[in-house]
């Protein structure tokens, strides 16, 4: 795949995510207004916490990442009835995990859920849990379907999966709770519903585009097979390392659930998340969702020294990007905040312990963003092992930091954690990389200190502008969109006048001087 190519495959994605993402923004707030800072909210976020962390689990993270090398070597050197005959066999295994997982998490959630003198939200987080719990089958099956799908260069199927779960769980909101009657408690079942509901369509979507694609996907219980064999090779490792990243919300969540007091700690600390999420998404997730099959086949082919130049420019794409969006979230945290979230039962003290918790995560958002392009690169190289060990040794000093930073910052303390654990994370991934390929980095950091210096210019106009404007009009939405599009004009200004060129590839210019 080159680069023009891969360009418009991570737009198509980037397009459809940030639909998605406008859909989870209108979703939120319904959330944030209707429901506050509540023990409600808090019990629904912890319960939809499981099955949603087994998605990326299962789904997209452990599963696809072990299979998808593996299927394009299989599809590349031994043609598609073998590659097919492989991709059954895993969808059969994982099919039967996950229905064995659905039944003990149904079985534990709802018999400690029955047990007497619980408390009223430990009671309701459980019972939710259990409710949703097929709903990690649905979502793990529909996410492996498209990760098969990638691997075939189609992305905008999978890309809108997650449309769904926002279109239902918003109708729900608005639709379907009025239905359940006047307690917040009786909404937050009926969101369950509608969320199980949504994994139906999310599976079924996928199957129109796998059958142009000629997929031969059926149930396959002979497992003896070599290539099947490679997957489970690889799928251990990758297992326990994307376990560890899972921990680690996990462990976040738990300690924001046991450790704050009041309540609203994990409703705040979602809420921020989640406008984070939104560039991490749109750019990370979306170029490193192209870039995997992209290292894959160039593996696969023996062409190294096209690897080590494709893993820099997908690195120099994301810095492109990247850093703006991480710092302009940070000079627009309260504007963003209070425009967004600030209404009805979400009150003033909920805004502004919002707004720490997403400056907190944005000083680490380019890292998250990189981290997703470097994992990939070892995923490519066939090297589970190494994501798992620093992944495993992750867990222990997100926890540490976590236990030292919540008593002095609360929700803030606890993103400021995760923030600190990446820089650590990429660091060392990168320096491993380094030692297993010699990556081309010609004109890397020149082109990141020039993202710095638009950055920095950026983050200088938007701030006065956000100030003046909200002092002389006394307009939240205006408060936001101007500095944005303020900031978009400043930064890209700088960074052609810096003559940038990822500038000319963001915008599928093509260099004239390129054959």
């Amino acid at each position: 795949m080159n680069i023009q190519k891969y360009l418009k495959s991570a737009g198509v994605v980037g397009l459809s995510t940030l639909a998605s993402r406008f859909l989870g923004l209108v979703r939120d707030m319904a959330l944030a207004s209707v429901f506050g800072a509540s023990f409600v909210l808090d019990a629904f976020l912890l319960a939809f916490t499981i099955p949603n962390l087994f998605r990326q689990f299962f789904g997209e993270g452990a599963v696809s990442s072990a299979f998808l090398p593996v299927f394009s070597d299989v599809l590349e050197k031994q043609g598609p009835a073998q590659a097919w005959r492989m991709a059954s066999k895993t969808i059969t295994m994982l099919t039967v995990f996950l229905l064995i997982l659905m039944v003990l998490g149904i079985g534990i959630c709802l018999g400690l859920s029955a047990l007497p003198d619980i408390a009223e939200k430990d009671k309701l987080a459980l019972e939710l849990c259990g409710y949703m719990m097929p709903y990690l089958v649905l979502i793990c099956l529909a996410a492996f379907l498209g990760a098969v799908l990638n691997s075939l260069d189609h992305f905008l199927t999978p890309a809108l999966s997650p449309i769904v779960l926002n279109i239902f769980w918003i109708a729900s909101i608005f639709v379907l709770a009025p239905l359940f009657g006047p307690k917040q408690q009786h909404w937050a079942y009926a969101m369950a519903a509608a969320i199980l509901l949504s994994g139906v369509v999310q599976v079924i979507l996928q199957y129109p585009a796998l059958k142009q694609k000629h997929a031969q996907l059926q149930f396959c219980w002979d497992w003896e097979d070599s290539n099947f064999q490679r997957v489970l090779l690889q799928l251990g490792p990758i297992l326990l390392g994307a376990a560890a990243v899972q921990i680690n919300v996990v462990v976040d969540r738990l300690v924001a659930w046991f450790w704050i007091p009041g309540d609203g700690a994990l409703t705040v600390l979602y809420m921020g998340n989640r406008l984070m999420q939104f560039p991490l998404a749109i750019i990370g997730i979306s170029v490193a969702t192209v870039a995997f099959p992209w290292f894959s086949r160039l593996v696969a082919r023996g062409e190294l020294s096209e690897l080590a130049k494709a893993i820099p420019a997908a690195m120099r794409l994301t810095f492109l990007v990247s850093f703006p969006a991480s710092f302009g979230l940070i000079i627009l945290a309260h504007p963003i905040i209070a425009l967004i979230y600030g209404h009805q039962q979400f009150d003033q003290q909920a805004v502004l312990r919002t707004t720490y918790v997403l400056i907190a995560y944005s000083s680490g958002l380019w890292l998250y963003i990189l981290m997703q392009i470097v994992l990939k690169a070892f995923y490519a190289l066939g090297d589970t092992k190494t994501p798992m060990i620093i992944s495993l040794c992750a867990v222990l000093t997100n926890l540490t930091w976590n236990l030292c930073l919540v008593g002095i910052w609360q929700e803030a303390g606890l993103a400021m954690a995760t923030a600190f654990n990446a820089l650590l994370q990429v660091t060392v991934l990168i320096w491993l990389l380094q030692k297993k390929i010699a990556l081309d980095w010609q004109s890397t950091w020149t082109m990141v200190w020039k993202c710095l210096l638009s950055t920095c210019l950026m983050c200088i106009m938007t701030y006065f502008a956000a100030d003046m404007i909200l002092a002389l009009i006394h307009s939240k939405i205006l408060a936001v969109c101007l500095p944005v599009l303020l900031g978009i004009f400043v930064y890209f200004g700088a960074c052609k006048y810096l003559g940038i060129q990822e500038l000319n590839l963001l915008f599928h210019r093509r260099n004239p001087n390129e054959k």
